[in-house]
């Protein structure tokens, strides 16, 4: 087994060894609640590409009815809800992490087999079944021009599929490196966050053990070795590792407030909100990360107040908590498999007739479609994939933690 590396008490929680894990927990009403946000903004990235991808913009509407302006609003959101799960992986990941250390339970090889199976097990079949979905898609409608990237799409599809499905981006890709050293592999635009989570998970366990260990040694190596992931990362990706920090930050703030922080607690994604929306309305140059960081500060915000009430609340009952976790149980396959097949039935579309859809009541219905059978899709996909990560888990665990002599004997058993 991996060695366990001891560690002392953070210099915040001195003195409060045996309380410290209660605040990295996660459990009851708040794990639904977190479970139906993740599952939430998986279903609006996908609406925001169905938009994207079919629809017209809205400017370009004439005399647009009323209920379109809050749909095409919600499905304008797409990058702001991959902004949310990278909140809501700062807060699961590092409670993770935190729970492991102040224990002294932590271990490197436990900790990686843990992260690299969860995104393997969804990661592999997606790059190969968006290799096959470009591949069809270019053979059958490449004169259509969408994998070449159209003037109409560059909003959302501005690049060449085709030159992207080579082998370095598939090994760039399976690396996590895309952003990095290579582009994301093929029409597969979505695999660009996967890269910033990746190296999220290992940079913030090289800060916290920096801090935390013993030895001065691995102080300095873990160090090291954050400054070098940093260098690696480049400058916006390490932007964003802020916005990721804003849920690990959640856990540092208290769990119970008075009524003035309470009110404090609500005005602070107010005011976030309101400047954001204030920069939009009076056309206040802002940086696509600044928009992007106070809408962070603005679900942040929302995120504390939903775990001041809901903190260490039971579960309503198993039913709803198996719903939830079945919702948010194939969002990650939802992510990451949605859109070669939306761009492969765009291309259909076009061949068919070249131009996007009026929002009218036939092809909104058109759109619904869409929308259902990708998310059933991406259900079916998930069954064989991310439902099966604990299996997959066990197995590796088997394997390659325990002893060869244990691994030996597991195996002489079974064929018994």
């Amino acid at each position: 087994m991996a060695k366990k590396i001891q560690f002392v008490s953070f210099k915040w929680e001195a003195g409060m060894k045996n309380r410290i894990p209660e605040r990295w927990v996660i459990e009851g009403k708040l794990s639904v609640i977190l479970d139906l946000i993740r599952w939430a903004a998986a279903l609006v990235v996908v609406l925001s590409h169905v938009k994207g991808l079919f629809f017209l913009n809205y400017s370009e509407l004439a005399n647009p009815a009323w209920y379109l302006k809050p749909l095409y609003a919600i499905s304008s959101l797409g990058h702001q809800a991959v902004m949310v799960f990278f909140v809501l992986s700062g807060m699961l990941i590092s409670a993770n992490v935190m729970k492991l250390v102040e224990k002294g339970r932590w271990s490197w090889s436990g900790y990686l087999l843990h992260r690299l199976t969860r995104l393997y097990v969804v990661l592999l079949p997606a790059l190969l079944l968006g290799l096959l979905w470009d591949h069809a898609g270019a053979s059958a409608y490449g004169g259509t021009g969408v994998y070449e990237g159209l003037p109409e799409d560059r909003f959302i599809l501005d690049y060449s599929s085709a030159d992207l499905l080579t082998s370095t981006e598939f090994l760039g890709n399976l690396l996590f490196l895309q952003g990095i050293a290579v582009a994301h592999f093929g029409s597969n635009g979505p695999l660009w966050s996967l890269s910033f989570e990746f190296w999220y998970y290992i940079l913030f366990p090289c800060m916290v053990l920096a801090i935390g260990s013993r030895a001065n040694s691995r102080k300095l190596l873990y160090a090291l070795a954050a400054v070098g992931i940093a260098f690696l990362m480049g400058e916006r990706m390490l932007l964003y590792y802020i916005i990721w920090l804003l849920g690990f930050a959640l856990h540092l703030l208290p769990a119970k407030l008075s009524r003035a922080g309470i009110a404090g607690a609500i005005l602070c994604p107010l005011l976030a909100l309101a400047a954001l929306g204030g920069s939009r309305f009076y056309a206040v140059p802002m940086s696509e990360f600044s928009q992007d960081l106070l809408l962070a500060l603005a679900f942040s915000g929302v995120l504390y107040c939903v775990k001041l009430v809901y903190y260490r609340k039971p579960a309503p009952s198993p039913t709803i908590r198996q719903t939830a976790s079945s919702l948010a149980g194939y969002s990650y396959s939802l992510y990451l498999t949605h859109f070669p097949i939306l761009v492969f039935l765009h291309a259909m579309a076009y061949d068919r007739n070249a131009q996007k859809w009026q929002p009218d009541a036939i092809h909104l219905a058109y759109g619904a479609v869409l929308f259902v059978g990708v998310s059933v899709y991406a259900w079916m996909l998930a069954q064989l994939t991310e439902k099966q990560t604990a299996k997959a888990r066990r197995f590796l665990e088997r394997m390659v933690l325990r002893p060869p002599s244990s691994r030996k004997r597991s195996f002489y058993n079974q064929i018994k």
